[in-house]
């Protein structure tokens, strides 16, 4: 029994910073939804977490994972699903952001399809589980979003501060 306590302290800290990574939005979507724009704020991120958190809820799920790894991502993908909504709600380039929700939802449905009706099913929950770690990674990237025209603002000013006395 005691060897069991620090898989189960593992796995309960796991669910709680992500449970805590899928709630940080959340002031966001306060701000977007007061101020009736997404501006400056890109959807990409949302997508990206939509995307990953409702490829390891499927993963879990196939997996009999439920704890933590099914139920953290479920209210994961709940949690950005309003994220989503809020953005189609405020987002002035719709035309961008429709596409974009189809196109991730018709990778979703293709691949766990894919994942559900394969006969060699072990194999295929690891494909699935590979995805996710693709997906995963695009989701960390999309943060680059954010950072990159800091980083060019302060790029700039450090690069050039001698020659224009900045």
């Amino acid at each position: 029994m005691m060897h069991h306590l620090p898989m189960l302290i593992l796995r309960a800290s796991a669910t709680l910073s992500s449970v805590f990574m899928y709630l940080s939005p959340l002031s966001m979507m306060r701000n977007i939804a007061k101020s009736k724009s997404t501006e400056p704020h890109s959807f990409w991120p949302i997508l990206a977490a939509l995307g990953n958190s409702t490829i390891w809820t499927a993963y879990g799920l196939l997996s009999y994972d439920i704890f933590p790894l099914f139920v953290t991502n479920f209210i994961g993908a709940i949690l950005n699903l309003y994220y989503c909504r809020i953005f189609y709600l405020y987002e002035k380039k719709r035309i961008v952001f429709l596409p974009a929700i189809f196109m991730l939802f018709c990778f979703l449905v293709i691949t766990i399809w894919e994942t559900i009706s394969n006969e060699e099913e072990k194999e295929s929950i690891d494909r699935l589980g590979l995805i996710g770690c693709f997906v995963c990674i695009l989701m960390v990237s999309t943060e680059y979003l954010y950072i990159s025209p800091v980083l060019k603002i302060h790029y700039f000013q450090y690069r050039y501060s001698n020659y224009y006395n900045i």
